[in-house]
């Protein structure tokens, strides 16, 4: 079994990381730890964190032992280039390459173990399709009564607003004052934005 943990976009050039990355390929876990722990590169203690979280997926995950562990590979790939630049004489300019890597670190085991031990993700449950199945009839069936709901409520709605019409008085006089009181606000303040902008459009 092999257990991953990477790094994206590391604030080393690849070349730096390189250079602590072959110090540690192709060893043990507790010799590449006591190396790097006293390797004086910047990349090395890049590496370090990168190592310890790959060793927390492997203990976490599938309830590896740690002694049982090496380091298979090392990968330091290109990442994100910044690019600044520097004034120099006769208004020229010269670039600054500001490099990033991505690193990653993939665990393997010694002696293959050939029972899987209770992890995290070894816990985990998987579905089989019947069962997908019968969830996704249950779905269908809620979103028909939701939908049966909302037409029944739209049924109601007419009778609601023909009550309210019987309730109404005739038009006469005073008919606009009346409309203006049932009116909501916004509608008010959408016919004082177009008195005011045929104020404005007027000629003369």
């Amino acid at each position: 079994m092999e257990v991953q943990a990477k790094l994206k976009n590391a604030l080393i050039a690849p070349r730096k990381a390189r250079l602590a990355a072959d110090l540690i390929r192709k060893k043990s876990v507790g010799e590449a730890m006591t190396i790097l722990g006293f390797a004086p590169q910047k990349g090395a203690r890049i590496l370090k964190g990168v190592l310890e979280s790959a060793l927390a997926n492997a203990s976490h995950n599938y309830s590896l032992e740690k002694n049982n562990l090496f380091i298979t590979s090392v990968l330091v790939q290109d990442g994100l280039v910044l690019k600044r630049y520097m004034p120099r004489a006769h208004g020229h300019a010269s670039p600054i390459l500001k490099k990033r890597s991505h690193i990653i670190i993939t665990l393997g085991e010694i002696k293959r173990s050939t029972k899987l031990k209770e992890g995290r993700k070894t816990k985990m449950k998987t579905f089989s399709y019947e069962e997908v199945k019968k969830v996704m009839e249950e779905a269908k069936k809620a979103s028909k009564m939701v939908k049966e709901k909302d037409k029944q409520e739209k049924a109601k709605m007419p009778l609601v607003k023909t009550i309210q019409e019987k309730k109404m008085p005739q038009k006469g006089i005073g008919d606009q004052t009346r409309q203006d009181s049932v009116r909501p606000k916004f509608t008010r303040l959408g016919d004082t934005f177009k008195k005011l902008f045929h104020r404005t459009t007027k000629k003369g």
